[in-house]
């Protein structure tokens, strides 16, 4: 149903869905509040949920997200990020309004290792430290923090992060050196750490991310030459 106009108001008769797998409602025309009951009964589609690119709003401090792939990108959702179950493989909520610190939602404790593999929370109000819990996030291959109030150093345990592919940390108030520890970041294929306020040298250990591609460090507070090894 992906671009079809079912709004203003989300349609009250998906509450009589009792098995579905895959609900996508994106760019419907959907605006306001969403009622009490979605997120609960959301909880039983193991599949896809994607409401994204509408004017659906929601404190979503207190939701919990069980579905396998989440798409809530592109709305007006407040409040903190929302606690998630072990199954969620897929999670976009870039471009909303979500707040607060982000350790909050990354040392969440889940009952089983998250399965996690893509996580975009671009384009939101989040702040505070990354915290040293990527131990329990052990298969993202595709993390989007960028265009945030993240601040401090970037964690040395981004090194557990084996099978990341694509890390987007742009914009944000990141400080400090770039940690040696991305060297065990083999996979790596895109970095962008762009429009922060990391210091230092530009490290030749750069060059031996042989997956590298795409690598964005334009405007930061850099001193020295940019090493041969990744020119």
């Amino acid at each position: 149903m992906s671009s079809c106009h079912l709004g203003p108001n989300l349609p009250t008769w998906l509450q009589t869905q009792t098995s579905l797998w895959y609900l996508d409602i994106s760019n419907s025309g959907i605006i306001g509040v969403t009622p009490t009951w979605l997120w609960k009964w959301a909880s039983h589609i193991n599949g896809l949920i994607d409401l994204s690119n509408n004017q659906i709003s929601r404190n979503l401090s207190r939701v919990w997200l069980n579905n396998t792939s989440i798409h809530l990108n592109s709305n007006c959702f407040t409040g903190l990020l929302p606690a998630l179950s072990s199954n969620v493989i897929v999670l976009n909520m870039a471009n909303n309004s979500i707040s607060g610190p982000i350790s909050q939602f990354l040392c969440q404790k889940l009952n089983r290792t998250s399965k996690l593999e893509t996580l975009d929370l671009s384009n939101n109000d989040l702040s505070g430290e990354l915290p040293q819990c990527w131990m329990s996030w052990p298969s993202p291959s595709h993390l989007n923090l960028g265009n945030n109030n993240l601040s401090g150093k970037i964690p040395n345990s981004i090194r557990s992060l084996i099978s990341l592919t694509a890390l987007h940390l742009r914009n944000n108030g990141f400080s400090k050196s770039i940690p040696s520890s991305f060297r065990n970041c083999t996979s790596l294929g895109l970095l962008d750490l762009s429009d922060n306020q990391l210091l230092g040298n530009i490290r030749d250990w750069i060059g031996e991310l042989t997956a590298l591609n795409a690598l964005s460090l334009r405007s930061n507070k850099f001193i020295g030459e940019i090493p041969l090894q990744i020119c």
